[in-house]
Formats: C-alpha cells, structure tokens, sequence
C-alpha cells in the first residue's frame, strides 16, 4: 500500500532557545521511511543520526536560523508512486509569561467577578483553558460559570458566599503547560444592626447604643444614623459618619430640637455597601429649653400720633424648644439710655402683633421682643425703631396782624405756634382771605415757614381795590393743617378812578341832548357821582358859552342835558368820582335840532331772547319829533288764526315811561306770557307833543317750553311669560299739559315689602309716543312699587300714583346658607342648612334636595334625596373614612333651584374597619414557601396601622385556621414556610384601623415545584361603543387570551389624553373584572387606553392602545340635559333627555324639536336638517329609516312660548352594525404534530369594518 501522511507537520510555534518537535505520522505497507527538507533541500547532518527517522524531528536549541519551510517525505519503495510529501513550517514566537501565579480577588455579593489565569501567550499560539474549584473541574456549560476560550477568563454570575475559595486556571498549548491559582473572596454588605437603645437623652442631644451584626466579609468603615421626627414623618440621615469601636458601639448624636420627638435606626456600612436599616428605636422626646431663635423680620408702622403698631413673623416651630407660650415685647423712649424698658406679655403664642398705645406725637421709640416658653426666654430681635406719626399741629399761629395796606395789597406778619404743639415739622402756612360777604368765595395763598425768621411775615397782593378782606392763618405739616387763626379784617385803600368809557350821545333834540356811558375800567373804590359838564362852541370848537356842570349819582350811566338852545353846538364832559379824586374826563361833542314835532312809530320789531313766560323785545326807534321820547306803550296778541283787522283784540303788555332816563332802552322785557304759545306785538312812541301811530306788527314769536304739568294717566301693570318681568301700559297726558311739542317718559320702581333695602332704580328716555314699556331684570317673587312721570328737555312733571306689584314666583336663584356636614360614624354624615338667602329664594321654598358622590371618583353621578321642608338631615350606609362631595338646593312649586358649591373641606365619615387589601398575588411559591404580596384597601376606612395573614388547607373545613404575626404598616408581602407538598391553601390578609379588623381579601394557591412561571398574554382592549361615550366618561371593556394555567390577580387601566404621558388609573381593578366607567375627563377631548394583566410571576405586556375616542361636547346652559343616543338598531337611533335647567332659560318650554341628517365632513355640502316637533312632557323619541353604520348630526332643543329656539344640543353619532355573516372554512387544513393551521374566506361585503375573527 502507498504511503499517506494523514498528520503533517502543519505550523510549529517555538521559543528560542528551547526545543522544538515538527512531528510527522504516515500509514502504508511495506514500513515507512521518514525523510527531511528544510526550504526544499534534504537535511543530511542530522543531530543525532536518527533524528526525524521515527517521524519527529526535533531541534534542539531553536534559532533564528532555524526558522524556515520543513517537509516531510514518507516512502516505502523505490519509485515517486512510493513517496508522499507534506510541508510545515517553524516559526518564532514570544516566550510565555506568567503574569501571577496566584494573586487573591475581591468580588461583591451578587456581582459578576472576573477571574483571568495569569499567564501570557503570544497570539500566535492556541491555547486550552480548565478551570478547577475545591479540586473539581467548572463546568462551563453552566449558566453561572462563562469561560473567555481567548484569553481563559473565568467570569462567575451572581457571587455568594458559596464561591468563596481557591481556583486553580491549566493552561495548555504548543510552546508549553502553565498553571496559577487565584483566591475569590466574596463581600457583601453588612448585616443589619441591632435597634439602638437611648439614653443620657438631653435638650439638644441624646446617646445612642447597638450592636453590629455580620460584617459581609469586609471590615465595616463606618455607621450611619438615620432619624425620624414622627410627628410630621419626615426622615433623613445625619450627614456625618460614626466610628464606634466596641462591642456595645455608643455615639452621642449632637444638634437635635429641644422639646421634640425622635426616632433613631442604624446601617453599619462596608467597603462593598450599606447595612439595611434596622428597625426604629422607640419614641423619645428631648428636654425643653428656652427658645433658641432671635426674631427677625420684626416690622413696625404708626398707626396714629399716639399708637404703634408692631408685627413679627411666625417662628419656625422648630425654635420654640418646647411649647411656646407668647412673647415679650420691650419698648422704650430711643435715646433714654436712663430708662428701663416697658415690657408686653403677648400670649397666647399665635398672636403675632401688638399695639402700643400711649405714646408721644411724633416721637421715635425702639422696640425689641423675645420669644418664651417654660423653660425661660429666648434671645432678644435687634432693635425696630418705630415713629409715632405726626400729629396735627395743635395751636394755630399767634399774633395775626397787618403790618401795611395798599389799595391792592396787604402785608401781614405773626409768630408761630408754640414748638411744643408743632406735633412735627411746620412747612408752610396757609393763608385764606374773602371779600366781605363772600365767604363761600374763599381765595388761598401759601406762605412757605421761615424757620429763621423771629416773625413770619407775607404780603398778600392782586387784591381789589377798595375791598373789604378777612384773613385768617393756618400752619401745615405732613399730616395737616393746623386751626386757623385768629381772624383780621382790613379795606384795601381807595384809588382815584379811570374815567367813564364809551360816552356817546343818544339824542339830540331841540332843547335836550342825552348822553351815556359805562363804569370806569377800574372803579378803584366807592363811586359818589360822576360830573357832567356843558359849554357852547363854535364851528371850530372854541368855548363861546360860560361852562355849566350838574352832578349825577355814581350809580347813573345817563344824562340828559336840558334848556339848551335850538340849532347850538355844545362840547359835553363826564369824569367820575371817588373819595379819594376825580378821573379824568371823557368828552364828546353834539349839536339840538329844530323845534319839537310829533314822533315817528317805531320800525323793525324782532326779538332777542325768548324762554317760557317772558321774552325780549327790540324795534328800531322812529323819528323822534326833535323832543325825548317820554313813553313807550306796548300791546301784544296770541290769538290763534291772527287776522289784523279791526276784530284783532289786543292786550296791554307794558308802558314804559321816561324812557330817555333809561340806560340802553329798547330793549325791553315782557313778562307773564304762557309758555309754548305763538304772540306778536306793536308799539307806539310818544313825545312832549303827542303820540305816533303804532308800528307794524311783529312778526309771530312761540315762547319756549316749560316742564309738563301732568304724568301719565292710568297706568296698568300685567304679567309676562318671563318671571323677571312685567309689561307696563298707561295713557299719555293731556296734550297742553306738555308744554313742549315732544315729551318722554321716566319710569321708577322701587322694592317694597319685606326685604326693608327699598332698592330704587330708574328707567329714563322712553319716547312720548310709545304707551307701554317691558321691564325686565327684575327680582323675581318681590313687590315692586312703580311710578312715571313725563319729562320734556325743561323738566319734569309730578310723580304719578305708586302701584304696587309682586312679579311671580321661580326657582330659587341661590343655594340654602350655612351648609354643615359633619361625620357621626363610619357610615353617616350629618347635614344642616339654613333658609335660601332672601335675595335669591324667588318664592315660598317647598323643600330641599340633597345630592352626594364620592369624591375619590368624581364626576361620578350624583345620588339624589328629596325632602320636604326641613334643614337637617343624616345620609346613612356610606364608606368609612370617605370623603363626600355634597351639595343641596331648594326648591319651589316651579322647580329646583341652584345647587350649592362643593363644602370646603370635603365632609368625611370617621374611622371604621378597613375594606379588603387589593391586588393580592404570590410571586413566590414552591413545594413548602408561599410568599404572599398585597397593595392596600381601596377603602382605607381610617388610619392603616397594620396587616396579618392567615391560612389553611382546602378542605372539608377540619383544618386549623393559622394566624400569622401582625405585620407594620409597611409591611404589605408575608413569606411562609413549612407548608405541605402539592396542596390546595386559601389565604386571607386583613388590614386593621382603630376600629379593628377588615374585611378578609382571600385566594387560593397550589405548593408545588412545577408551578407554572409564565406572565398572562397581553389582554385585549375591545371596541368602544358610542352608547359608552359622555362628555366625562368612556366605558373600557377588555379581553385576555390564554391565561397560561395561573389566575390572573388584578388589571391595571392606563389613559392619555391625545399625545399626552400615560397616567394609571387609580381604582384597584380585579382579576374577574373585565370593565371599567372611567370618569373625570374632560368633554371633547381624545383618549386612549391600555390594560396589563398580572398573576403570580408578573405582569404581561400592555395591550395595544385602544385607537382614541372622543369624549362628547358638554351641553350648553339651556339645552336639554343628559342627552343619552343609543343606536339600538343598525337602522335607528333612541333619544332620552331631561328638560334644562329653568334657572338657565327663565321662560316656558312649550315644544321640543329633534333635528337630524347625514354628516359630511365638508360642512358645505351638509344637507338641511329633517325637523320633528315634540309635546314639552316628551322625554324620549325614536328615530327610524336611517343607514346602516352611518355618522348622523343629531340636534335637540327646547323651544319657548312666543317660538323663539333656545340653546340646542348637538351630537355626531354612528348608527350600529349589523352582525356579520358566517365566514367559509376551507376543508383544506396543515396538520402537524402539535398544531393545525386553518383558513377561511371573507365573510362577503359590508358597510361595517371587520374587527377580527374568533
């Protein structure tokens, strides 16, 4: 047989310096022969001869030179057929190290430790790892134990003590075997200490003794303290570490509050972690000491010139080192150092300000308090300085007196107040002055104080001249004026006058010349006449005639000048005159006429002003015969359809004689005329020669309108459909009782009755023409007394007669007063009320309606009481420790009233037996060990204290009930052990309040060691329906496939609202629940939810979220409330409601319409509306004929007794699907071993969408 190498020598790794082995093996017949080649040439020096003859040739002391190609040639004859060649090859490698050959590794308990061998290959090289432990090989297939092939590192799950020890790493390969030990030391956290002891307990320290447990293989560093203050169950753990050496370890625990209780735990702390806390020591409570705080934000204000008013915070009660009893307030005079401070008791402590009284006008006092208890006073604030605020000065200014006087001014001087009754800083006076008799015309000036002047002195100018003043003076600080006073009166001086202005000649006569002219500009005193004098000139001017003066009174502003000659030129003169001269004169020139002749009628009669009873008359005056007129005689007529003929009666209206003396004559003024009647007038002159003719007369002239003289006349008040309001109608008043063309009308109610506010309102404005009038806004059920007047722009008329009217009785517009609710027992609530305000009750109150809900679940729906009248009640078989939203109206014969508001807080029922813990599993259970977890009750029924668990087997009721110990409040699992193999147990846990134990939460469980160890399938969110939609809540309905053999304990619900964050739901759901209403959401908004199933092993995925749905919109105030739509039918919809509420639409629904069609989404295709009308007594209606599975607008509102549509409530709805068909099953199916997949065909076409098949 032919030779074959079936193992060549491949690639050899060598060191150098150390031997190397390339081995060949072949097989065939006759025997081998072994030959060698190094890089394609025969070896012939072979070292020792043989070497390589047996298939292994071996080098010695390996080289460089030694690195290269080594063929081994196997033969066994003589021809090439006889020969089989194979090729290796020698290369160098790096020597091996050995990094440690054995070194000691510290892991923590529960880590994942790495263990490396310690010995370094050249990467060339293969190397095989085994690892040993306490002698036995690891086996590397096991979960716990993961060997690097690579690097041979040993890397061990989840330490424990357990793996403390020796492991030893071999190390083979192709350079050499190595082998290293490495010690694992496992740590773990210490063990918990023992509950510290306190004793040496004082004000600010107390000193704690334990012991500590195990150390967890690691030396503990150090301990820490936690502390708890029970009272408001806060913890936090001292910042500092404590050595503590010892068996009996103490430590001293600095820095604690006076007066307060504590509780003290240990963890003792290694270099791998932390103890677990051990339990609390018991309640202490450290000494009282005074109080250690020094008030700040000490704030003072002047609350009047005599009182201050000082206010301090609330100390921190953690400061008050025992219980504090008040305060003590010190205050003193600042600056009198000699002086000891006042002191305040302020008790009791929750006064936190004082007024002090007494005190000094405008003077500063400092102020310090400390806090007390029975162990002393605390520090002292720093110092509040507090000014008592300025007084107002007390004493008027002294020693009023003028200095100087002058026509137009007056000088004055006095001295100041006394300093003692400045009561602050004197910063001005105030100077007030009045002409004589003219006291309501005060004039002031201000004078600023001259503090460093001996007398305050002012001159008071722009005075009248000639004119009697009172001054008076007042001094002024900050806060006031002081009195004023004493009074002086003085006369500013008289003055020469300016002269007469505007002289003019009025008539020139044959004999006469009238001159006239106004006041001097500036009067300057008391004017005792004025001079008029006369002289003859020439046609140049020259005086030709001696100069004639008359004197008239200083009151004249006419002269007539007489006995002078006809056809004669005359130079007047007028000066004025006071006490103190005469002015200068005023000159004016004039010429008589011709002898004297009858005169000429007055022209051009109009007039100039015109009111209700009189009127102004002017005409332009006629041809005055050379001679004054002497007489004006004027007649006047207002008769209606005015002919002027000689059948025209015509009435005196006024004579007026001298009229020449007269100053600006015409006009004149006639008086007495009826007001809003048409007149026209005439006028005739007369002179010393006789009378003219009367002018032509006036054009027509109406006087102008006077305030009416009657009110409306019978006046009726009737009711309308709207309890707020009345319809008034009345008369309008005799038409010459207007005295105008146009009159309004002013309407004023005022309430009358019992309710004594006489509220008065007035309505103004209403047009002449219009006879009735809607009031409206007003209280309802209240007597209203009403009366009207007319008005025209002049005035108003006299008040009608008062009628009185009561508007009808509605709803009461306020809930019932002083609600009180207050907890009897676990189960009740006592409720009172007082009488609805009177202002809101609008009629005779017949009873009351009570309204309750739990609050923990609200919006939930409200539960209703009806009573009769009376105000109190006890709402019975309620949770224990609950609080409830209740709320109560009233109600009268027209219906309910408004609910009250919520009660602040929520009324609670007092402590009773808890309800049953919640989501009770077991996520251990074995052969013989149950652990057993619970959350607690939904119904805590009071102050949760502690938990207990009991057992027994499943029998026929012969097993013993066992009792485990009561577990703390913290507590909420239970591990039991020793239970029987493969047995059936029911479990009870039962929490317990001061009123003892609850209600039992049980399950049952199966000891085995095959238990089960799968989480339930994701469960399933079902469809929602639109009958589970309202505007607050949505039903959730859900499904769970299989439930892997173990019962599943609770559901948990998760919501969001549109993208928001899930949020769980916090009613505690059941294992056997497969529903929940959730409430408390907010109307038209989208929500989404999901469901985790839990068992004993844990909980499953989430469902997939539900596709959101939206909650309805809320109805508007006045539309039909709780409007429920169900699509009972694919084809129909069925309509429920409740009329609105009547305190939101105040009228009387008469009918109802329910409106629908087809929705689009584009609303300007949306078809019109198809309208049935309903009786007011219908509460539901069905609609039919509709598509299936097809969006709807559905519309309902109520309509009024005069048509009008009140608010409407609109809804989108889908109407329901009808069932699907049967699908096809395929008859053609895959069988497996353990599984059969089938298929089936489209149920066939439908409106409604394929959910999913079952």
């Amino acid at each position: 047989m032919a030779p074959y190498i079936y193992y060549g020598p491949g690639v050899v790794y060598a060191v150098r310096g150390h031997v190397a082995r390339i081995v060949c093996r072949a097989r065939g017949s006759p025997p081998i022969t072994y030959t060698w080649e190094k890089n394609g040439r025969k070896i012939y020096n072979l070292n020792p001869p043989d070497n390589g003859k047996n298939g292994t040739y071996v080098i010695p002391i390996v080289q460089w030179s030694d690195v290269a190609q080594y063929t081994c040639i196997a033969s066994n004859g003589k021809t090439l057929g006889d020969m089989y060649k194979s090729s290796g090859r020698l290369e160098l490698v790096t020597p091996t190290v050995v990094v440690n050959k054995s070194i000691t590794i510290y892991g923590s308990k529960g880590s994942d430790p790495y263990l490396y061998c310690g010995v370094r290959y050249d990467k060339k090289v293969n190397v095989t790892y085994r690892w040993y432990f306490a002698g036995d090989r690891i086996d590397d297939s096991s979960w716990r134990y993961k060997v690097d092939k690579r690097w041979g590192r040993l890397t061990i799950s989840s330490v424990s003590e357990v793996d403390n020890g020796i492991y030893r790493c071999d190390s083979s390969s192709g350079v050499g075997d190595f082998s290293t030990t490495i010690e694992l030391v496992v740590q773990a956290p210490p063990y918990k200490t023992t509950i510290p002891q306190v004793d040496s307990i004082r004000p600010d320290s107390v000193r704690l003794l334990w012991k500590s447990g195990y150390d967890g293989n690691s030396a503990i560093q150090y301990f820490r303290i936690g502390v708890k203050i029970p009272i408001n169950k806060t913890e936090h753990t001292l910042p500092q570490h404590v050595m503590a050496s010892g068996l009996i370890k103490k430590y001293i625990v600095p820095g604690l509050t006076p007066y307060t209780q504590y509780q003290f735990r240990m963890k003792a702390v290694n270099y791998v972690g932390a103890s677990p806390w051990s339990d609390y020591s018991a309640v202490i409570q450290t000494r009282e000491a005074a109080p250690s705080y020094k008030l700040k934000n000490l704030k003072g204000t002047a609350v009047n010139e005599n009182t201050i008013e000082v206010t301090w915070e609330d100390p921190p009660k953690s400061t008050h080192n025992g219980i504090l009893r008040g305060y003590y307030v010190n205050w003193r005079y600042q600056g009198a150092t000699t002086v000891d401070f006042r002191t305040h008791k302020v008790t009791p402590a929750t006064t936190r300000k004082l007024r002090i009284k007494g005190l000094i006008v405008n003077s500063r006092y400092e102020v310090k308090i400390q806090m007390y208890n029975d162990a002393g006073a605390g520090p002292f604030s720093d110092l509040e300085y507090i000014k008592t605020k300025e007084g107002v000065p007390a004493s008027a200014p002294r020693n009023l007196a003028v200095k100087n006087v002058s026509s137009r001014s007056v000088v004055l001087q006095w001295d100041e107040p006394p300093q003692q009754f400045w009561n602050g800083d004197i910063t001005q006076y105030t100077i007030r002055l009045w002409e004589f008799d003219k006291k309501d015309q005060v004039e002031q000036r201000v004078a600023k104080h001259d503090g460093a002047a001996f007398k305050q002195v002012f001159n008071v100018t722009k005075l009248k001249t000639y004119t009697q003043y009172t001054f008076e003076v007042s001094a002024q600080n900050s806060v006031g004026a002081s009195p004023y006073s004493n009074d002086v009166q003085v006369r500013t001086t008289e003055d020469i006058p300016s002269a007469p202005q505007n002289l003019q000649i009025v008539d020139q006569f044959s004999d006469t010349i009238s001159v006239n002219w106004v006041r001097p500009r500036e009067v300057n005193g008391v004017l005792t006449g004025y001079i008029v004098k006369h002289w003859k000139v020439d046609d140049q001017g020259r005086r030709t005639g001696e100069i004639k003066q008359e004197e008239v009174g200083g009151g004249a502003l006419q002269a007539g000048i007489t006995d002078l000659l006809a056809r004669t030129r005359y130079m007047i003169e007028v000066a004025a005159k006071t006490n103190a001269g005469v002015s200068k004169s005023a000159k004016i020139e004039g010429w008589t006429q011709n002898v004297a002749e009858l005169p000429g009628s007055p022209t051009v009669l109009h007039f100039l002003e015109i009111n209700a009873t009189a009127l102004e008359l002017n005409w332009q005056e006629g041809w005055k015969g050379n001679s004054p007129i002497i007489e004006y005689y004027i007649q006047g007529n207002n008769e209606t359809g005015f002919a002027n003929d000689h059948n025209s009666e015509w009435f005196k209206a006024l004579n007026v004689k001298d009229p020449y003396k007269i100053y600006n004559l015409p006009p004149v003024i006639i008086e007495n005329l009826i007001p809003a009647t048409t007149y026209r007038f005439r006028v005739r002159a007369k002179n010393k020669v006789g009378y003219s003719s009367f002018s032509t007369v006036s054009g027509d002239v109406t006087t102008s309108q006077a305030w009416p003289w009657s009110p409306p006349d019978n006046i009726r008040v009737r009711r309308t459909q709207y309890r707020g309001e009345v319809l008034l109608n009345w008369d309008p008043p005799p038409r010459e009782t207007w005295n105008s063309e146009f009159i309004k009308y002013t309407i004023e109610l005022q309430e009358n009755g019992e309710r004594g506010n006489f509220t008065k309102f007035t309505i103004s404005g209403i047009r002449g023409n219009t006879k009735r009038y809607r009031l409206t806004s007003l209280k309802k059920y209240t007597t209203y007394e009403i009366k009207m007047k007319t008005v025209n722009q002049l005035g108003d008329s006299p008040y009608s007669p008062a009628i009185i009217h009561q508007t009808q009785e509605y709803v009461p517009e306020a809930p019932p007063s002083n609600i009180r609710a207050i907890g009897m027992s676990g189960s009740s609530i006592h409720i009172s009320w007082g009488e609805v305000p009177e202002s809101g009750r609008n009629g005779i109150v017949r009873g009351y309606k009570i309204f309750y809900r739990l609050v923990q679940y609200a919006p939930q729906d409200f539960i209703e009481i009806k009573l009769e009248d009376v105000k109190q009640y006890t709402l019975k078989n309620l949770l224990g420790y609950t609080r409830y939203d209740i709320r109560i109206l009233a109600y009268t014969q027209i219906g309910d009233g408004v609910r009250s508001k919520h009660l602040q807080p929520y009324p609670r029922t007092l402590e009773t037996k808890p309800g049953p813990p919640s989501h009770l599993r077991f996520p251990t259970v074995t052969s013989s060990v149950v652990v057993v977890t619970w959350a607690p009750p939904e119904m805590t029924g009071g102050n949760i204290t502690q938990y207990r668990v009991s057992y027994r087997l499943r029998d026929d009721g012969s097993s013993k009930l066992v009792t485990r110990p009561t577990l703390a409040l913290t507590r909420r699992s239970d591990s039991i052990t020793g239970l029987s193999v493969e047995k059936f147990y029911i479990f009870e846990v039962q929490a317990y309040t001061a009123e003892g134990w609850g209600e039992k939460v049980s399950a049952e469980i199966y000891t085995s060691q095959d238990r089960n160890s799968e989480k339930p399938e994701r469960p399933i969110i079902l469809p929602i329906s639109d009958s589970d939609i309202t505007w607050r809540s949505i039903k959730v309905r859900w499904a769970v496939g299989r439930r892997r053999n173990q019962p599943i304990r609770y559901f948990t619900l998760r919501l969001r609202k549109a993208q928001g964050a899930w949020e769980t739901h916090p009613k505690p759901l059941t294992g056997d629940d497969d529903e929940l209403e959730v409430w408390d959401l907010e109307s038209n908004h989208l929500y989404s939810f999901e469901v985790t199933a839990t068992n004993d092993v844990g909980t499953s995925p989430p469902s997939k979220p539900s596709p959101p749905v939206r909650t309805l919109a809320k109805s508007m105030p006045g539309s039909p409330r709780e409007v429920r739509i169900r699509s009972s039918t694919p084809t129909s919809f069925t309509i429920t409601w409740k009329p609105p509420f009547l305190a939101d639409i105040e009228t009387t629904i008469t009918k109802y319409r329910v409106s629908y069609r087809i929705h689009e989404p584009n609303p300007s295709r949306n078809p019109d509306y198809l309208d049935v009308f309903l009786t007011e007594s219908r509460r539901e209606y069905l609609i039919t004929g509709l598509h299936e599975y097809t969006l709807y607008d559905i519309r309902l509102n109520a309509i009024d007794a005069i048509n009008d549509n009140l608010p409407s409530y609109l809804e989108t709805r889908r109407t329901s699907a009808e069932r699907p068909r049967r699908p096809s099953l395929s008859k053609n199916a895959n069988v497996g071993p353990t599984s059969v997949t089938i298929f089936w065909g489209a149920p066939g076409q439908t409106k409604t969408p394929i959910l999913g098949y079952k």
